[in-house]
């Protein structure tokens, strides 16, 4: 009689670990199914629906306007959300309720939004897009026109224009990059030639783990600070160009620090009451080891940098 209590006892031992086995498996199953899908509204009306997995993270399931579905995988990132291809010519970001699409060089879903609103957020600074135009010139450059502010650019047309200035490594998404407190404006619009983000980590990655090469164009009411030097800078280079009939106070600016740089020129006018600046801008990570691959050359970024600085050299203002 002992030992067939025994067995019995050992029984209902065995079942119950069964039991709790089998509830966390389910448990598990359940939680690894759970999904949160958004859809992204984006500019020249496409849109991407987005499928995120919160207990797993390790993928997002996108439906492009375009009629495409993908699957990419989690990525490292050193701001927001990442996924990207192995080969990284598709690349999603995600940062709270904006996103974009990145396609080899290009972004070829930009500006998009599940609160489809024109407010700021933490990683951009929206502005209305209805003034503007885009259209193809004679030259093989796109043309941009903007009939609110009266000025029209051209640039090349693997860049696509951003209605927005987007937080990019070590650039924020201000009117202006080094735009006092008192010296507010609004972005207009991005032309961002070039962006690299590796993610974190090093050994196996091509030089640079990242970069980005872009002209910004911000207009701002205060003109008595239009012509103000950068803060921190107590011998800033300034010079008079004049682009298409107009004057334009260029101001030098660099800084680096930690293996990390930002360096561009801001293009300065008063016009109809406004100051409006140009801003040719690289900002990347100069870090380069033994455990790296060479991948491009300096020569090879600076091509991009130059690219944003033949598009200033077309603005134009048509009132």
């Amino acid at each position: 009689m002992p030992n067939k209590q025994k067995y019995i006892r050992l029984l209902i031992l065995l079942l119950t670990i069964i039991l709790i086995s089998l509830s966390a498996y389910l448990l598990i199953e359940k939680d690894s199914t759970q999904k949160n899908v958004y859809t992204f509204t984006c500019e020249d009306n496409k849109s991407i629906i987005a499928t995120f997995y919160p207990t797993s993270d390790t993928k997002v399931d996108l439906v492009l306007s375009d009629g495409r579905k993908i699957s990419l995988p989690h990525a490292i990132s050193a701001s927001g959300a990442r996924y990207a291809s192995a080969d990284e010519k598709i690349v999603f970001w995600n940062k709270g309720t904006t996103a974009f699409i990145t396609e080899g060089t290009s972004t070829t879903y930009i500006g998009c939004d599940t609160e489809n609103n024109l407010e700021q957020s933490a990683t951009t600074t929206k502005v209305t897009a209805s003034k503007a135009k885009v259209t193809p010139s004679n030259d093989g450059l796109s043309g941009y026109a903007n009939s609110e502010y009266n000025f029209t650019l051209r640039y090349p047309p693997t860049v696509v224009p951003q209605n927005y200035f987007t937080t990019f490594y070590l650039l924020a998404s201000n009117w202006r990059l080094n735009a006092g407190q008192a010296n507010q404006g609004k972005a207009i619009v991005a032309f961002p030639v070039y962006r690299i983000d590796r993610g974190d980590g090093v050994a196996g990655k091509p030089y640079p783990l990242f970069y980005v090469a872009e002209l910004r164009v911000g207009i701002s009411p205060n003109t008595k600070e239009c012509y103000a030097t950068d803060a921190g800078y107590t011998n800033q280079k300034i010079t008079n160009v004049t682009i298409n009939g107009v004057v334009f106070k260029r101001f030098s600016f660099q800084d680096a620090v930690m293996m990390k740089y930002v360096q561009g020129e801001s293009y300065r006018t008063i016009h109809n009451n406004m100051c409006y600046v140009l801003e040719q801008i690289k900002s990347g990570s100069n870090y380069k080891d033994e455990t790296m691959k060479p991948g491009l050359t300096d020569a090879e970024l600076n091509k991009y940098y130059n690219t944003a600085g033949s598009i200033v050299n077309t603005f134009k203002f048509t009132k």
